[in-house]
Order: structure tokens, then C-alpha cells, then sequence
């Protein structure tokens, strides 16, 4: 028979593992990015961690905002934004759009940002030529 100090023992152990089990390895990361002074309207934004073991995590740009979960760490930050060119394909007649935002920004970029588990996570970019 268990006495009542380790009913306790017992129950607060299970509420603890609970509470940790149930906290997320994920958090909230939210910002804007400009091009020029504009807001971005359509593109993407991905946090590459610089621990290689841990996957990277992207999110929608749309009208400047965006908003994603990232695991806490350091990571690389990319953004691709695209705009219409005013031009349609000849054969399908979808209008064309071009990625604009230069490779410094996204394929080469050197951005970071570092993703904590308890800070505020918003992050601004403001983007020029």
C-alpha cells in the first residue's frame, strides 16, 4: 500500500512529465521583410539552422508578414519573392512572374537570426539592391 506522501511523489512526477511532454520543440517566429522600402507581397522565408541535424523551417511571405515555427538555435535566413512581369506565355497564357530579390539574399545569403526558446522572435528584414 503506498502512503499518501508518495501518492504525492507519484502524482506530481506524472504532472511534471505531462507538462514536459506536452511542450512543443517548436516556437513561433514572426516578422516582415521590405524590398527597396516596400513590403515583399508574395515570396518565402526559410530559418536553415546552422546545426546541420536539425530540418529547416519556412513560411509564406504575404504582404510583408510572415509567420512560421522554428526549433530555437541559430539558423541561415533565405528569402525568394517573386512579382509579376506583365507578360503571359504565349501557348498557355498564364501571366509570367521572375524571382526578383538578389542571391545574396537566398542562395548565398548571409542573414541570420538566432531563435530562442523564451524570446519575443520577431525578426525584420529590410532588403536593398
Amino acid at each position: 500500500m503506498m502512503r499518501s506522501g508518495g501518492r504525492l511523489k507519484l502524482l506530481t512526477g506524472l504532472v511534471a512529465l505531462a507538462l514536459g511532454c506536452s511542450r512543443s520543440e517548436f516556437v513561433e517566429v514572426t516578422g516582415s521583410v521590405s524590398w527597396q522600402g516596400k513590403p515583399v507581397e508574395i515570396g518565402e522565408i526559410i530559418f536553415a539552422p546552422l546545426n546541420k541535424s536539425v530540418a529547416p523551417a519556412a513560411g509564406r511571405i504575404r504582404g510583408g508578414k510572415y509567420k512560421l515555427l522554428a526549433k530555437p538555435g541559430k539558423a541561415r535566413v533565405e528569402i525568394q519573392a517573386v512579382r509579376k512581369t506583365g507578360q503571359r506565355d504565349p501557348r498557355e497564357g498564364f501571366e509570367i512572374t521572375e524571382l526578383y530579390i538578389p542571391r545574396r539574399y537566398n542562395e548565398e545569403s548571409e542573414l541570420e537570426a538566432e531563435v530562442t526558446a523564451d524570446g519575443d522572435n520577431r525578426f525584420e528584414f529590410a532588403l536593398t539592391e
